[in-house]
């Protein structure tokens, strides 16, 4: 098996701890030079030591360190595997261990992409689901083609994020640079489950050909992100890969290759961490002011030039009527005065959002259509609205009577 030709001589890589170098890494080439007139391997991986989480050695003796298998039960082996890989210790660096976070990992990322997932099980067609669960033929291709391509200006940042993502995850392994191979993986998952799919969301409840492009563009990124999480996160990706009617298996597939960004994406890329930035300011000044998100507002005064395409997104993230640019702004500006028709509108929101919680914890699924009776003061209100609140919260019939005490009864 040794010898000039051998298949798999020299390896690729080998790796090992910082405390090895010297009895491993240092006896393999001198044997590998005398014997054969080359290195055994092209590159090396030198992991450093992961320590106590008070930076002591690990020790049995004085039990300074969780049980490896308890952490694989609690958080599952894949969050192990992605905070370590992820982690200064693939730098040959020593690692304070910190189960808290493993904990981290499994929830603002493990369950953030399974709660994705979840989301577009829930708007996948019916015949789609049930083929998936059979395990028969692949999804229709008429209706989820495997190259995604939308018109909305949220599936096409989502998709240049994408590209992103597989071209930094790329790099990193190629250059054997393990941690800057995972991290880009949080940071996109991030983006898809807190920007992409809450400001997606209404696209995907009404018929039509944008919910078909929102679930075309979202099938494909989730297997493209299977791919790319399947050397850290095998399990995981597996399972992800299979329940979005991957095939067989995603650790078969072929890894997703990427282009250069256009013009146009890079562009967009930049408008768009611009809007976010607004917004996370729009958001503060309505804190400052004590106005809750569910109630509209009328103007928004920014110094920064927002796209046109991009405003939409920003109102509705914002819950405004209007954007005004002035470059003569300090800083941006959020106008908090209520006419009579933002109060109303505003109220309208706070019942579609208590119907919302009501139908919550009664258990009703999406489909279920209850019949609601509201016993408040606010019921002039709710009869001037009652077609568009049923028809905002699934209700198969809403009636109110006037009363001190607000109370919902199942009709």
């Amino acid at each position: 098996m040794f010898g000039f030709g051998s298949r798999g001589y020299p390896a690729d890589f080998i790796a090992e701890g910082l405390d090895q170098t010297r009895g491993w890494f240092y006896s393999l080439i001198v044997l590998g030079t005398a014997l054969f007139g080359k290195s055994p391997y092209k590159n090396v991986i030198v992991n450093g030591l992961i320590l106590a989480s008070d930076g002591q050695k690990m020790s049995k003796r004085h039990k300074n360190y969780p049980d490896p298998m308890e952490v694989v039960g609690k958080y599952g082996a894949d969050a192990l595997r992605y905070y370590l890989l992820s982690s200064s210790v693939v730098r040959a660096e020593d690692l304070r261990f910190q189960e808290k976070g493993v904990d981290e990992v499994s929830k603002k990322l493990l369950m953030r992409l399974d709660n994705v997932r979840s989301f577009y099980d829930l708007y996948t067609p019916t015949q789609l689901a049930r083929e998936k669960v059979l395990g028969s033929a692949s999804p229709q291709p008429d209706y989820f083609p495997e190259q995604a391509s939308s018109t909305n200006v949220l599936d096409r940042w989502i998709l240049a994020r994408l590209g992103e993502l597989v071209r930094d995850t790329t790099a990193g392994f190629e250059k054997y640079e393990l941690d800057t191979a995972t991290r880009p993986l949080g940071a996109f998952v991030d983006d898809l489950s807190t920007w992409y799919l809450r400001r997606s969301r209404d696209r995907f409840k009404e018929d039509g050909e944008d919910k078909k492009q929102a679930l075309a563009t979202l099938r494909y990124v989730l297997l493209t992100v299977s791919k790319v999480m399947a050397p850290v996160m095998p399990f995981f990706a597996e399972d992800l890969y299979r329940r979005v009617g991957g095939g067989e298996s995603v650790h078969l597939a072929d890894w997703p290759s990427f282009a250069k960004a256009t013009e146009g994406e890079a562009r967009l890329l930049e408008d768009m961490k611009m809007v976010r930035t607004v917004a996370s300011q729009g958001l503060q000044a309505r804190e400052r002011a004590g106005i809750k998100l569910r109630q509209p507002l009328g103007i928004f005064e920014t110094a920064t030039q927002v796209a046109d395409e991009l405003k939409p997104i920003l109102t509705e993230e914002l819950n405004i009527k209007e954007i005004k640019y002035n470059p003569e702004l300090k800083e941006d500006k959020l106008h908090t005065e209520l006419t009579p028709e933002l109060k109303e509108e505003g109220m309208y929101r706070e019942w579609v959002r208590a119907i919302q919680g009501w139908r919550k914890e009664q258990g009703f699924s999406m489909a279920d259509r209850p019949g609601l009776l509201i016993t408040t003061t606010d019921s002039d209100f709710i009869r001037k609205h009652r077609e568009t609140l049923m028809e905002a919260t699934g209700l198969l019939s809403l009636e109110t009577k006037e009363g001190e005490a607000v109370a919902f009864e199942r009709l």
